[in-house]
């Protein structure tokens, strides 16, 4: 047997062999987070802001915001949360959201929370 034909074949089963079956899924899957404190309404004092945050390949950490900037650096372990002093603050009205971020860099983004200092 000519040695041309048999190099081919010994190619095609490595190839096939290198496959290794199916290859693991990508996550498209954004995280889940709510904003779990404060409650919406009056606040006074110092008030902690929370989120719960959840994802099947695991969350790298969570941001909160306030009034449209970041209220803290990344949190990066639960509970994720800072304090905020609501009466240092003024008289106003502020809102609060959460986004979470999964091991795969996938966002999402909490509903808002609105609350009012007097």
């Amino acid at each position: 047997m000519p040695f041309d034909r048999v190099v081919p074949v010994c190619f095609l089963i490595l190839a096939a062999g290198c496959s290794g079956g199916s290859e693991p899924e990508a996550d498209t899957t954004p995280p889940t987070v709510t904003l779990t404190s404060p409650q919406p309404g009056p606040v006074s004092g110092v008030v902690t802001v929370s989120a719960a945050a959840s994802d099947a390949s695991g969350i790298k950490g969570v941001d909160l915001y306030l009034n449209g900037g970041l209220l803290a650096q990344r949190d990066v372990t639960p509970p994720y949360q800072v304090t905020w002093d609501a009466d240092a603050a003024g008289v106003g009205t502020f809102t609060f959201w959460a986004v979470a971020f999964d091991s795969a860099d996938l966002g999402a983004t909490s509903a808002e929370v609105t609350v009012t200092t007097q």
